[in-house]
């Protein structure tokens, strides 16, 4: 029975390797699609999305689907992907260009306390585009609730921040170690965790069962939320 079990949890494995490489080709080839610049937020959204699909139907979808789902995915989160993406990575970068700089400086205690209140802005912008990559997955949301809601989520699940903040770090430090895993996995792996960790832990309405009424706000927000089909 052991050895059984042992078989058995060996080809699910193999299999949700398998399906991220393919994922992570199909991914990059919808990035270039968007001449990289436009096509990389909406990609990585895309696969957010096709996570949520296969939650929501209960089974995952067949490789030839795979193709055709996430460029479906693609266009219909496209200029909403690229508005949030490219919203917050310019602000990201930004502080990023102040944080070297404080660093490069070394203009004593202060410096470094600005340094390390630069670096925790850009783990909250991280944080919040996460968020909002898998709320406007699964919820039907205005730019403002987007914004509002991605935002606190950082704050009210900190749980959730916690284990993204870990699975990030630990993949960047695996994909440093062995260069040729982000070759051929990429971010897909970090996507599908961070989808994971907020399905199961994020306590968003419709995401442990199939009745879809709210009996109370989320995140302490004071308006109603529809899921998306």
């Amino acid at each position: 029975m052991t050895l059984h079990r042992f078989a058995l949890s060996y080809e699910r494995f193999c299999r949700l390797v398998c399906r991220l490489v393919v994922i992570h080709a199909l991914a990059v080839t919808y990035s270039l699609a968007g001449f990289v610049i436009f096509g990389i937020f909406p990609a990585m959204e895309a696969v957010v999305r096709l996570q949520r699909r296969e939650r929501m139907q209960e089974e995952p979808l067949l490789l030839r689907q795979l193709p055709t789902v996430l460029w479906a995915e693609w266009r219909r989160c496209a200029v909403g992907a690229n508005l949030r993406g490219w919203s917050i990575g310019g602000i990201g970068l930004m502080l990023a260009w102040e944080y070297q700089a404080m660093n490069v400086l070394g203009v004593g205690v202060a410096g470094y306390l600005c340094a390390g209140l630069l670096l925790m802005l850009m783990v909250f912008l991280y944080l919040t585009w996460a968020n909002a990559a898998f709320l406007t997955s699964h919820l039907t949301l205005s730019p403002s609730q987007v914004v509002l809601m991605s935002g606190s989520m950082v704050i009210a699940r900190p749980l959730v921040s916690l284990l993204s903040i870990v699975v990030s770090v630990a993949w960047a430090a695996l994909a440093y170690t062995l260069p040729a895993l982000l070759i051929v996995l990429g971010g897909a792996p970090v996507l599908y965790c961070l989808s994971y960790v907020r399905w199961t832990l994020g306590k968003v309405p419709g995401t442990h069962s199939h009745a879809y009424e709210i009996k109370e706000d989320t995140c302490g927000l004071p308006y109603a939320i529809s899921p998306t089909r």
